[in-house]
């Protein structure tokens, strides 16, 4: 009666201490005899595993209400002796409330990184490669006009700036080229006008 009474005494100051908890759904202690000696809030009776533990004298736990619960079992001693079995129950709600928060948590600060990853990509996207691009082809059409003064500048990745050194360097060919065929019309023009005044000197005499 003495152990008992003393396995009471314990189970009860446990249980106030158990029962301000969230995830609390209960505690039971038996005896060996398979007396219950002990139960707060817990509505399940001795089960294999009090049996075992009983027997055994060791602690063990299992899932139990598909996951929702986790139940705890340790031999109650008594001198070195295994009097008894106690089951305590907690309720992993709290728990998986808490993943929850945590994975919606997770879940925004991933779309804002991928939001801030997408905006910068955005970015370099467009002041490598999309500016480039219309500033060479803005220079197409000037040189499609006719202004062969016109240059590309040569920012951006190395295909970028390779391709406007490329560009560069075709519209100072086109511009050689240009400068040759003047002076060659030049050359043209005096020869021309020397004709003219030779045949019109020769018409004199």
């Amino acid at each position: 009666e003495d152990v008992v009474a003393e396995i009471k005494r314990q189970a009860l100051r446990l249980a106030e201490r158990l029962a301000s908890e969230q995830g609390f759904r209960g505690i039971v202690v038996f005896g060996r005899d398979g007396r219950e000696l002990f139960r707060l809030d817990d509505r399940e009776g001795i089960d294999g595993k009090l049996r075992e533990v009983m027997k055994t004298g060791l602690e063990s736990g299992a899932l139990t209400g598909n996951g929702s619960f986790l139940s705890r079992y340790a031999p109650v001693r008594e001198q070195g002796e295994v009097v008894g079995a106690a089951r305590l129950t907690l309720s992993l709600a709290p728990e998986y409330a808490r993943l929850s928060r945590s994975i919606h948590l997770f879940m925004a600060y991933f779309i804002l990184d991928f939001l801030l990853l997408l905006g910068f990509g955005s970015y370099l996207l467009s002041r490598c490669i999309v500016l480039p691009i219309r500033k060479l082809l803005a220079s197409t059409g000037r040189i499609a006009d006719g202004d062969l003064s016109c240059r590309v500048p040569v920012p951006g990745n190395a295909e970028i700036a390779e391709l406007a050194e490329s560009f560069n360097t075709m519209v100072d060919s086109l511009r050689r080229k240009r400068d040759e065929v003047e002076t060659h019309i030049r050359s043209l023009e005096r020869i021309n006008r020397e004709l003219q005044t030779a045949r019109a000197e020769t018409v004199r005499s």
